[in-house]
């Protein structure tokens, strides 16, 4: 009996957090360096997504920044920065299931190096590559389609609400493309938000509430927008299946020119 106890597998637990997230991972990767041998004996999942079984021992791994930098600096030195992002967005699709995928990715990619993206063929790179891919192009989308408004403090708001866990990503190109406006991105879907004071770039939980209220010249400034953007759309040739294909619906409540723009 004490033989089948001692080869259970180890369910390393994360609080839900990035930085808990890349510790788990780390810890797992670290216990079974091997991605072939790790398979079914180390796991990783999240404290809501944990279901232990019956001959699973888990293992609480506690957030630590630092160790989650070093981490990702030592992935993305073995193989891409790519490669170590992707575990960012494996964190970010919010799938319980990706962890372990994370887990044995982040193995092969220090195993393989570089290379580990040109094994499309393996289950687990396969899996990644499509999670993150699904992870990028709402990111994408969210760049093109985010719509900031000015408060009365003189900051923008930027309300959302994505299916993935993404405004941290988000965060880094709007630092470099409004790097002297004072802006906040709210995940009103998650109660988080990432901002920038003009001086250094953080994140945090932001309850959902109701939205700020506006400038004066913001709302005239929405009111025109409508206006215009009423005034050039040319009936004929209006395409409702190309319209939801590039401005997806759930997106359309943020968006001041939509029907359902605030």
């Amino acid at each position: 009996m004490s033989s089948i106890f001692s080869s259970s597998p180890t369910l390393f637990l994360a609080d839900g957090s990035l930085d808990g997230f890349l510790c788990a991972v780390a810890a797992a990767v670290e216990a079974c360096p091997d991605p072939e041998a790790g398979a079914g004996r180390v796991m990783v999942a999240g404290d809501r997504d944990a279901a232990p079984g019956l001959f699973e021992t888990p293992l609480r791994v506690p957030a630590d920044p630092d160790r989650a930098t070093a981490f990702f600096d030592r992935l993305r030195d073995h193989a891409t920065a790519a490669v170590a992002r992707r575990l960012i967005h494996l964190w970010s699709a919010e799938v319980p299931a990706l962890a372990e995928v994370a887990r044995a990715y982040a193995a092969l990619a220090f195993h393989h190096g570089p290379r580990v993206d040109q094994f499309h063929a393996h289950p687990i790179v396969h899996q990644a590559l499509l999670a993150s891919q699904r992870v990028t192009g709402e990111i994408h989308r969210l760049k093109g389609l985010l719509r900031f408004r000015a408060l009365a403090d003189g900051s923008l708001y930027g309300p959302v609400a994505p299916d993935a866990n993404s405004v941290v990503c988000l965060g880094g190109h709007f630092q470099a493309r409004l790097p002297n406006e004072r802006w906040l991105i709210h995940d009103t879907r998650r109660g988080l938000a990432v901002w920038w004071d003009g001086r250094c770039l953080d994140t945090g939980e932001l309850a959902a509430a109701a939205a700020p209220p506006v400038t004066a010249a913001e709302a005239a400034i929405q009111e025109w927008w409508r206006g215009y953007y009423a005034a050039i759309a040319i009936p004929e040739r209006r395409n409702p299946v190309l319209q939801r294909r590039c401005m997806p619906r759930r997106y359309w409540r943020w968006l001041i020119e939509s029907p359902g723009g605030e």
